[in-house]
């Protein structure tokens, strides 16, 4: 996690034995991982083959010099890091590099990719680690996609042998659309993918935010955000070793859901037999819901058309985050179905009676904050409501806002999740063990007072489609660096509207009059909208009309 005990944004890491304590040797507080001066900023992690935890950040300890530059860490089970103090630097070029994600390769070593600032428009870089640390590929690393337009949002996941598959959000057309590339053991694209990578979906409208799982056979499936028709849809696709889609599979996508309202969010995990299982937050109804889908390895599926609704309880549940036992999915959320807002009831607390965590907060004194629920689905997108309560079992009920939650799979068909908590007035992590009749262990502390990891949110632009000034809304977890420009569809600067402005953390607002860094009004057509936080990125479309 992100945390601010030092004043700067650090990384910290803490785990917890399958009984839910704190593991012998390690910090009540947490270890960290990377303390240098300037902030850090979490990317991403994963498990090793060697009981290892893998972590990648976007390091601003020489911003002033070079930029926010790509960092990693591995820590081992016994809470040592193996490689050197602070971290060793993947990427130290020039420009900013954001957003690192990371997988495991062979014997202990690592892949990363992220988005890299060093060229005239961000473009997709990536790099191997030994298990010693030391980078393998091209100093800096090798180009993964360096093409025009935008090249964004990367996500990344082994392929079984010595390599990884990378995919993202790529502008060199009209809209923005999803790529993918599998990297060889020495960084080239294996047989079969094209330098820059093969398109996975051109379709019209923007696809963005891909998320990525294997499916088994040195391929991946890709899960995406989808405005081909609407304000948001879910698609997937599963691309071969040799990067062809998948038998079964609709090219261009396989529609998860195109129900109603927007959908997005995604989030997903291999089911373990080729297949994968998805989850989102869900706008078909008058609040955002959560729902969920399994598609199997040949694209088809028995749950229901559109998914399966796994909370739509009042008020807004959203940020799912999902794990699976094989083929059921265990999915955690935000919720604020237990918020009191004037003139809304609580309505869900008789239900949830006797299902408050060990020590939590009655339900009559609920109400300052969002809280974390979970739920078990069953075969078909079912629920067992005689064991799991329908709408999902309360995990934290404490004072202030739980946000940011993440799951992980236990033991004997358990699982722990953990999240950022605000029942102290400050944010820290707190975690608690679920067994698989769902039972809610007692809840500890595991980290002192934190930043939430990756929950920026940027607002869509208004108006859009807009005769002139456009506004966007955002809100910071803690005070940050802020970048914001406004891109043409081939990724070229139109405007920059805030270069490295230091933003308080809460609510913030930003403003086009729809003007260019020259002075004169920017033509009608197509613009993005490019938002950088806390070594993070998000990306807005935009339609100016004259």
């Amino acid at each position: 996690w992100q945390d601010l005990r030092g004043g700067n944004v650090d990384i910290y890491v803490q785990r917890v034995t399958a009984v839910g304590t704190v593991a012998a040797g390690w910090p009540l507080t947490g270890l960290p991982v990377c303390t240098a001066p300037g902030h850090q900023y979490l990317g991403g992690a994963a498990y090793d083959d060697r009981d290892g935890v893998l972590i990648s950040w976007a390091d601003g300890r020489d911003s002033l010099a070079t930029g926010y530059n790509i960092y990693a860490q591995r820590i081992n089970r016994d809470a040592a890091a193996s490689w050197t103090s602070n971290g060793v630097a993947v990427c130290v070029a020039s420009g900013n590099q954001i957003d690192p994600v990371i997988a495991p390769a062979p014997f202990g070593g690592a892949i990363l990719s992220w988005t890299d600032g060093r060229g005239a428009d961000p473009d997709i870089y990536g790099q191997r680690l030994t298990a010693g640390g030391t980078p393998l590929w091209t100093p800096g690393g090798v180009g993964v996609a360096i093409v025009s337009g935008l090249q964004d949002h990367p996500t990344i996941v082994s392929d079984g042998a010595a390599g990884a598959l990378v995919g993202w959000e790529d502008g060199r057309g009209p809209d923005l659309d999803i790529y993918m590339v599998r990297l060889d053991g020495t960084g080239a694209p294996a047989g079969g993918w094209n330098a820059n990578g093969n398109f996975i979906s051109l379709s019209p409208g923007d696809q963005s935010l891909p998320l990525a799982v294997t499916n088994g056979a040195s391929g991946a499936i890709i899960v995406w955000t989808d405005l081909r028709a609407d304000a948001g849809d879910i698609y997937a696709a599963s691309v071969d070793s040799f990067g062809e889609n998948v038998s079964g599979w609709t090219p261009y996508g396989t529609s998860i859901s195109s129900a109603p309202g927007q959908q997005n969010h995604p989030t997903i995990v291999s089911d373990g037999a080729g297949g994968a299982l998805i989850a989102w937050s869900d706008g078909r109804g008058a609040d955002p819901d959560i729902y969920a889908y399994q598609v199997n390895a040949n694209g088809s599926s028995t749950w229901p058309a559109d998914g399966a609704p796994v909370c739509d309880a009042p008020g807004k549940q959203d940020h799912p985050t999902i794990v699976s036992d094989g083929a059921n999915p265990i999915i955690a959320w935000v919720d604020d179905r237990l918020v009191t807002k004037p003139g809304r009831r609580n309505g869900d607390a008789g239900a949830l009676a006797g299902r408050i965590p060990p020590g939590a907060t009655p339900y009559s004194s609920l109400g300052t904050g969002s809280n974390i629920f979970a739920q078990r689905m069953g075969p078909g997108g079912n629920v067992d409501e005689t064991i799991w309560p329908h709408n999902g079992i309360l995990v934290s009920a404490a004072p202030g806002a739980q946000s940011a939650p993440r799951v992980v799979l236990g033991f004997d068909h358990s699982f722990f999740v953990s999240w950022a908590d605000a029942r102290d007035g400050v944010s820290s992590v707190y975690a608690t063990r679920i067994l698989s009749q769902g039972q809610v262990t007692p809840v500890i502390g595991v980290g002192a007072p934190v930043s939430a990891t990756r929950s920026q949110i940027l607002s869509a632009p208004s108006p859009n489609p807009s005769r002139g000034k456009v506004a966007v809304k955002f809100s910071l977890p803690v005070r940050s660096e802020v970048r914001a420009a406004v891109l043409g569809v081939d990724g070229r600067l139109v405007k920059t509207l805030v270069d490295g402005r230091d933003f308080p953390a809460g609510e913030g607002r930003l403003a086009w009059p729809g003007d260019t860094n020259a002075g004169t009004r920017a033509a009608a057509g197509i613009y993005y909208l490019r938002f950088s936080a806390g070594g993070q990125s998000e990306t807005r479309r935009m339609v100016l009309v004259r």
